[in-house]
């Protein structure tokens, strides 16, 4: 390809980001107004001011779209010179075709309600009074609760939502820490984070609270605020954040949501939100919610999307405190990571999670004794998987020797087997690999290949750039077993790769 048509490419590329940046930026100017509209206290000028602004960044959402879509088809002809050519591109895309196919499958599955939160809380639970589903937790006054009564009798004067929300938060986390686990306790009242759509985030939902673990949270800034009892309220440790990844959601320990009081429409909310966290790909069996208000809370069970029990209890039944210990769910992965971390001298804080693959999950983790910055692994416990990382491990520790450069490092003794699962730890952690030149990808396998190193599964997810050069990891099976055939199947394998990047990105 001459250097002009890659200049052009360059040039539509760049402006495809900034439309795709405006729009990211009007998507929340609309989310900020959209919250100014919620306000109790707007004069009906200010209404009609927000209203207006709104109407105003919808329009300008809606040409930004549009010039999108006119870049993305005016690219399209440039693309078809490129695959003439056949050099790898200078920009990739990011998803991998079964992302793609369940993107396109997601979109015509939506599990969003036909009806309102109200009728649809109101329906289910009908449903569950007549099924004895609907239990109202006995008290027991020899064990503790979760409030005193002085305490209670505080928590009734909040007059708003995040009152509630921000009164509630020690309070669970002293409950959770009680517990022994290394769940925390999150704030996520103004973050979208629920995905409702493939389509748009404009429709994500926002529940108040995240129960998880930090692995699995991307860290958020307090929310601004008007309410000066709210800010006196705030504490130096409360955390706020979401979600890391969609794909973690079977990794959640309570979903959490606040009301001044308990409604047909509160409970259709939360139901709407359990429906959604286990739809699709990723999604769980089981999910658990957390339904409160100013004197009682409702502890929802979630299975295949449906409500399978709900039960009620006051803020100072007795007892309450090990009920909600209880429901917290907790999960193998939660136990493996905690493991590897007490294994290694590892810490795992929040914006943590780099990627999963086929049967594993990738940390970032910072060594204690040092604060060097390491990538964990870990897997379940199912044999097949645990043999598979050691393999990896062995693998990969042999391919470092003879290609330092080229392969991943793995810490000495840094495989280890748990009860509920197995983890490796590496010695590094590198960038995403957009961040490099195509070419010099395909330059780093044949360099391995000269020196009879096959990687078995040569794809753009398993090479990172550390120091600014490619670096494999995830080495398969086939590793070792050089051939001539294996080493031209493999770079086709990883030259086709690129171009199903380049070519999802130009549509």
């Amino acid at each position: 390809m001459n250097s002009t048509t890659t200049s052009e490419i360059d040039q539509v590329i760049r402006k495809i980001e900034e439309v795709e940046e405006d729009i990211r930026n009007v998507e929340a100017k609309i989310e900020e107004v959209e919250h100014k509209l919620g306000q109790d206290d707007l004069k009906e000028s200010d209404i009609e001011y927000y209203r207006e602004e709104k109407k105003q960044l919808r329009d300008k959402e809606k040409q930004l779209r549009e010039k999108e879509s006119d870049l993305r088809q005016e690219r399209k002809p440039q693309m078809s010179n490129w695959l003439m050519d056949g050099r790898p591109p200078l920009h990739l895309n990011t998803k991998t075709d079964d992302e793609l196919r369940v993107q396109q499958q997601s979109t015509l599955e939506r599990v969003t309600p036909q009806y309102s939160p109200a009728l649809v809380g109101k329906r289910e639970l009908f449903k569950l009074k007549q099924d004895k589903k609907f239990i109202t937790f006995e008290g027991k006054d020899d064990q503790p609760s979760i409030l005193s009564n002085v305490e209670a009798s505080e928590l009734v004067t909040k007059c708003t939502d995040h009152q509630v929300v921000a009164f509630i938060m020690p309070y669970l986390q002293g409950i959770i820490w009680e517990s022994g686990n290394n769940y925390f306790v999150y704030n996520s009242e103004e973050y979208k984070w629920v995905e409702t759509s493939t389509e748009t985030s404009a429709f994500n939902e926002k529940p108040d609270l995240l129960v998880s673990h930090p692995a699995f949270v991307k860290k958020k800034s307090p929310f601004k605020c008007n309410d000066e009892n709210l800010k006196k309220m705030r504490r130096l440790n409360d955390r706020y954040g979401i979600l890391a990844a969609w794909k973690l959601r079977s990794f959640i320990g309570l979903t959490c949501e606040a009301k001044q009081n308990i409604s047909n429409s509160a409970f259709g909310e939360v139901i709407n939100y359990g429906a959604h966290i286990c739809h699709g790909r990723h999604g769980p069996t089981r999910t658990r919610l957390l339904l409160f208000d100013k004197k009682e809370l409702w502890l929802i069970e979630i299975v295949n999307g449906g409500v399978s029990q709900v039960v009620r209890c006051k803020w100072t039944d007795g007892g309450s405190r090990t009920l909600l210990q209880e429901f917290i769910l907790q999960n193998w992965l939660v136990k493996v990571i905690d493991q590897s971390c007490k294994q290694f001298g590892l810490a795992i804080e929040c914006d943590s999670y780099l990627g999963s693959g086929a049967f594993g999950y990738v940390f970032k983790a910072k060594r204690v004794s040092d604060g060097k910055q390491l990538a964990l692994k870990v897997t379940g416990w199912e044999e097949k998987y645990i043999l598979r990382l050691e393999l990896e491990y062995r693998r990969m520790e042999k391919a470092h020797l003879v290609c330092p450069e080229e392969v991943m490092g793995v810490e000495e003794d840094g495989f280890a087997v748990f009860e509920h699962g197995a983890a490796i730890l590496l010695s590094d952690v590198g960038d995403h690999y957009s961040r490099l030149d195509p070419q010099s990808i395909m330059d780093s396998l044949k360099y391995l290949h000269q020196n009879r190193i096959l990687h078995g599964d040569a794809r753009l997810e398993n090479v990172v750039c550390l120091n600014g050069k490619p670096c494999w990891i995830d080495f398969a099976e086939s590793s070792f077993e050089f051939a001539p055939m294996s080493q031209a199947a493999e770079c086709e394998q990883l030259r086709e790769s690129i171009l199903d990047r380049f070519r999802y990105n130009a549509l």
